[in-house]
């Protein structure tokens, strides 16, 4: 991991305020990889790593629709729907990279 930059900010999770680094929220890791780049930015003032968890399988075998959560030290910080877990579970974090990112313009 490269060396963290930037201003501090505190973000509102739920009821976990976490300081993550303005730089890393904003211009931080690709979000090609939004799993990825969330565990990086959290990892940047934590070593607790983000927590996946399925929440609900919908549909028929053939058709399947996920819904998962993603958790950051007990609390939910964000919630994706897909058609694989692994797309719900991506689809979670980028809404948490989202939200970071909204509450960092606010502060900035």
């Amino acid at each position: 991991m490269t060396a963290a930059r930037g201003a501090l900010l505190s973000i509102d999770l739920g009821s976990t305020a976490v300081k993550v680094l303005i730089a890393d929220v904003e211009s931080g890791p690709s979000t090609d990889n939004p799993k990825g780049a969330l565990q990086e930015v959290l990892q940047a003032i934590s070593s607790e790593a983000p927590q996946y968890q399925v929440l609900s399988a919908t549909g028929p075998d053939h058709d399947r629709n996920f819904e998962c959560a993603v958790f950051y030290k007990g609390e939910e910080i964000g919630r994706g729907n897909g058609k694989s877990k692994k797309l719900a579970e991506s689809q979670a974090a980028a809404v948490a990279l989202e939200r970071m990112r909204a509450q960092s313009a606010v502060a900035g």
